[in-house]
C-alpha cells in the first residue's frame, strides 16, 4: 500500500455538533431550603452556630437589645452585587412545595382553635453538649447522591430509600411493600435501591445483615465463592453465627483450611455497615415536636433551639441605611447580608412545614394519641401531603431524623406512617400493623394453653372482627413480637 493510500485510509476531519440536554441545576438558596427541612433540632442549630460565627450581620437577638434589630423591612435593595448568591424568587421554583401557600388561611384559623404553637420554657439546655459533629449517615450518602446525574422522579425515589434506612443502615421493607406504601413504580424503586448499594459505605441498604455482609464481600476484588455461598444461605449463615465449622466443611464440601481463610475474611467485615459513621455521643433524644392536652385541645409546640432569636444585626444594618460602605466594603456587607436573611426566610419555613405536617398527624392519630398504639391507624405521606399541597418527598424530608414527645412517649415521626393493614381490595376496612399485632397478642394471652391457637384459626377470629389478614402476615407478625408458633406455645404452658 503506497504512503499516500495509507494516509488517505486514516484521514480524519473535524465537525461540530449541537446536543441538547436536560439538566438540573440547584441555586444555593434552594439547596439550603431542602436541607434545613431535613435537620432536627440539633444539626440546625449546630449550623446556625457555624453561620454566627463566619457571618458578622447575622446575631442572636437578647431581650435587651433594640426590636427593629430584627426587622428587616426598610433595608432597600438587598440584592447582593455580582457573583454574589441571589436571592430571586425564580430561585425557588425547582422546590417541589410551595411553602408561601402551604395551607389554606381558612383551614389554619378553624384548627386555631384546637391546636397551638409556643416556645416551651425549658427549652434552653445547651444541645452541644448532648451531639457531636460526625457526618451523619444521612448527609454523606446525600451528598453521593448530589453528584449524580438522574431524573428529578429517580432522585426523589433515590432520597425516599435514604430516608428509609433504619439505625444500622438497612433497607428492611420489600420493595413491593415500599413501592406500595410511597407510590412509586416497583421499577423504580429496585434502580433507586441499587443506586443507593452502590454508594459508600459498602453494604448499605441491605435488607439485613447478611445481604450486607455479601454486598461488601461481592465489592472485594478478590472473588470468594465459599463465602458467597456461606451468605446465600440462611442455614449456613446460621452455622458460620454459631462457629460450626465441621458442619460447614460438611455443607460445603471444603477442606480445614479454605473454610478458615473464608471465616476470617467474613470475620473482617462489617455487620453494621453505618456503625462508626454518626456521632455516637448523641445518646439523649431530642424531639423536634411536643405534644401536649389542655383541657379539650391539643397543644402542637415546636422545640426551638439557639436559632429562635437569629436575626440581622442592628449595627451592620444601620450603617448600610446610612450609606457607609464602600467598595469591596459594600460587596461584603451586601452578600452576607443577602445570606442571613435567605437563612432566617428558609429557616421560616421549615418551621411552617414542621409544625403543619405535625398538627395534621395529630389530627389523623388523635385516637392514638388519646388512647394508645392500638388505635393507631394506616396513614400514608401521600395524605398529608395532598392537604398541604406538596409533593411526598417534602413530608419525608419534612420527618427525617426528627422526633415527637407524646404522652404515650418519644416516637419517630415516621412511626405515624404505615400501611393499611386487613381491609378489602378497595383498602376499605383497614387497620395498621400495630393494631393487628395488638389483636394478635391480646388472641393468644386469652387462649386455652392446653390448645393454643392456630395460625388458621387467628386468621379466622380476626376475620370475624372485621380484619382480613393472610395466614402469613399473621406468622410474620408473631415473630416480630417474638411469639412462638402453636406447637411450641403448647409445649412451654404444658
Amino acid at each position: 500500500m503506497s504512503p499516500q493510500s495509507s494516509k488517505g485510509s486514516f484521514s480524519q476531519s473535524a465537525s461540530m455538533q449541537i446536543r441538547q440536554q436536560q439538566t438540573l441545576s440547584m441555586s444555593p438558596q434552594m439547596k439550603q431550603a431542602i436541607e434545613l427541612l431535613m435537620m432536627n433540632v440539633q444539626d440546625l442549630d449546630l449550623l446556625v452556630e457555624k453561620q454566627l460565627e463566619a457571618n458578622p450581620l447575622l446575631e442572636l437577638e437578647s431581650p435587651e437589645m433594640d426590636a427593629s434589630s430584627a426587622d428587616l423591612s426598610d433595608i432597600e435593595d438587598l440584592t447582593p452585587v455580582e457573583d454574589a448568591a441571589p436571592d430571586r424568587v425564580e430561585d425557588y421554583e425547582g422546590l417541589d412545595t410551595d411553602w408561601d401557600n402551604l395551607m389554606d388561611p381558612d383551614a389554619m384559623a378553624l384548627r386555631a382553635n384546637t391546636y397551638d404553637t409556643r416556645n416551651t420554657e425549658n427549652n434552653d439546655f445547651d444541645i452541644f453538649e448532648l451531639v457531636g459533629v460526625a457526618k451523619t449517615v444521612q448527609e454523606s450518602l446525600r451528598e453521593q447522591l448530589d453528584q449524580l446525574m438522574l431524573s428529578d422522579e429517580l432522585r426523589t425515589c433515590a432520597e425516599s430509600v435514604i430516608v428509609s434506612l433504619d439505625k444500622n443502615g438497612f433497607f428492611e421493607s420489600s420493595v413491593e411493600d415500599f413501592s406500595a406504601e410511597n407510590n412509586y413504580a416497583p421499577e423504580l424503586v429496585r434502580e433507586a435501591l441499587a443506586i443507593v448499594r452502590g454508594f459508600d459505605p459498602p453494604g448499605i441498604a441491605g435488607h439485613d445483615m447478611r445481604d450486607s455482609l455479601l454486598m461488601q464481600l461481592k465489592r472485594k476484588e478478590e472473588k470468594y465463592a465459599l463465602g458467597e455461598r456461606i451468605l446465600e444461605s440462611k442455614e449456613l449463615f446460621d452455622l458460620f453465627l454459631k462457629n460450626k465449622r465441621k458442619e460447614l466443611c460438611a455443607a460445603l464440601d471444603c477442606s480445614p483450611e479454605a473454610l478458615d481463610y473464608t471465616c476470617e475474611t467474613l470475620s473482617s467485615l462489617n455487620p453494621y455497615p453505618v456503625s462508626g459513621m454518626a456521632s455516637q455521643g448523641a445518646a439523649t433524644v431530642i424531639p423536634d415536636v411536643i405534644v401536649r392536652k389542655d383541657k379539650d385541645n391539643w397543644i402542637v409546640t415546636l422545640t426551638r433551639g439557639r436559632y429562635r432569636n437569629l436575626c440581622i444585626n442592628g449595627l451592620y444594618k444601620r450603617l448600610l441605611q446610612a450609606h457607609k460602605f464602600k467598595g469591596k466594603d459594600m460587596r461584603f456587607v451586601k452578600e452576607n447580608l443577602a445570606n442571613a436573611s435567605h437563612l432566617i426566610e428558609n429557616i421560616g419555613r421549615r418551621n411552617d412545614t414542621l409544625y403543619k405536617v405535625a398538627v395534621l398527624i395529630v389530627e389523623k392519630q388523635k385516637a392514638f394519641f388519646e388512647n394508645g398504639e392500638r388505635y393507631l391507624k394506616p396513614l400514608r405521606m401521600a395524605e398529608i401531603a395532598n392537604e398541604i399541597d406538596c409533593h411526598e418527598a417534602t413530608v419525608a424530608r419534612t420527618v427525617s431524623g426528627k422526633y415527637m414527645d407524646t404522652p404515650q412517649g418519644v416516637f419517630s415521626m415516621k412511626y405515624f406512617f404505615m400501611r393499611g393493614v386487613g381491609g378489602d381490595s378497595e383498602g376499605e376496612g383497614a387497620a395498621s400493623s400495630k393494631t393487628i399485632m395488638s389483636e394478635i397478642r391480646d388472641l393468644i394471652a386469652a387462649e386455652d394453653k392446653a390448645k393454643p391457637l392456630k395460625d388458621a384459626e387467628i386468621e379466622e377470629l380476626l376475620r370475624e372482627k372485621g380484619y382480613t389478614v393472610a395466614r402469613r402476615t399473621i406468622a410474620k407478625y408473631r415473630d416480630k413480637m417474638e411469639i412462638p408458633s402453636a406447637p411450641m406455645r403448647r409445649n412451654t404452658t404444658t
